[in-house]
């Protein structure tokens, strides 16, 4: 009951007269006629210069794998060369690898090694079928990207 009375003690105290509103301040008037106004202004706000958004990072380029012995190594598309060399020993139905891009020296390097190699693999080579010949290389341009020669499909 204690409760009950408190709550009604304070509706009642809310419902009396109602608060008054602020009004303006009466105005002075100034000389012809023109009302000036004297309220205290706030202080302008100076604009705020628009920021420019910062540009997305420009992604790193794929990393390529190791070359360590420089047969891809480029600095420009005419270093590169497409090619379906099968590498060393290969058998002669084996002579049209899987496109592949070199350097031109990094190819030169190559063949010059294979020509001293000593394979003894005729024997595997006898087997018939063993290598179906790869894709031409004639279907891609050798390109220097980031220092590699790579393949593009034409």
């Amino acid at each position: 009951m204690r409760c009950f009375g408190l709550a009604a003690l304070l509706v009642l105290a809310g419902c009396g007269e109602p608060t008054p509103r602020p009004t303006a301040p009466p105005s002075r008037t100034g000389g012809a006629g023109t009302t000036a106004d004297t309220r205290p202004q706030p202080p302008a706000v100076a604009p705020v210069p628009a920021v420019a958004p910062t540009p997305a990072p420009v992604p790193a380029p794929p990393a390529l794998a190791p070359d360590p012995d420089g047969r891809t190594t480029c600095v420009g598309d005419t270093d590169c060369v497409a090619t379906n060399w099968a590498g060393c020993c290969s058998c002669p139905q084996c002579s049209v690898g899987e496109p592949q891009a070199y350097s031109r020296d990094g190819l030169r390097r190559a063949e010059a090694a294979c020509a001293a190699a000593s394979c003894g693999n005729q024997r595997d080579c006898d087997l018939g079928g063993m290598c179906p010949p790869g894709e031409s290389a004639a279907n891609f341009d050798p390109r220097c990207r980031a220092g590699r020669c790579v393949l593009v499909r034409r």
